[in-house]
């Protein structure tokens, strides 16, 4: 703690304590305010956070809802309701992601398929694909 710049002198009969005790809290004050002034950034008017789209968006899906919440340095709850504004109900990203299994797992099969079986599994890569391809787009 410092103290202040004035020093403490023997008491004088013109000012009371209570009075210099008051001045001392004041100037403190004045000074706390300064430094919180000089610390905090402040806003110019008229500044907005960035905008953010539907497209930019998109690009993310692949990702998890708080991880893009603090991308674009909001909380979930806000992110999500940004999201509903713009018309994206629910994150898709739990969707892809077992889409994307379901995906893998038939690839893994089609290695071990028989002819006769590897057809069904190519039709039921391809619907796959497309229900993949038309989730982001919220169709």
């Amino acid at each position: 703690f410092r103290t202040p710049s004035r020093t403490l002198s023997a008491p004088s009969n013109s000012v009371s304590p209570a009075t210099r005790i008051s001045h001392f809290l004041s100037s403190l004050l004045s000074r706390s305010s300064e430094i919180m002034k000089a610390s905090t950034p402040e806003l110019s008017p008229g500044r907005r956070p960035p905008t953010v789209t539907k497209q930019v968006l998109r690009d993310q899906f692949h990702l998890p809802l708080h991880t893009v919440a603090q991308k674009f340095g909001m909380c979930t709850t806000a992110f999500k309701k940004m999201c509903r504004r713009l018309g994206i109900a629910k994150w898709p990203h739990r969707q892809l992601r077992g889409i994307d299994k379901r995906i893998a797992a038939l690839k893994a099969e089609l290695n071990y398929a028989t002819d006769s079986d590897r057809q069904q599994f190519l039709v039921g890569l391809g619907s796959l694909e497309e229900e993949k391809a038309r989730l982001p787009k919220g169709v």
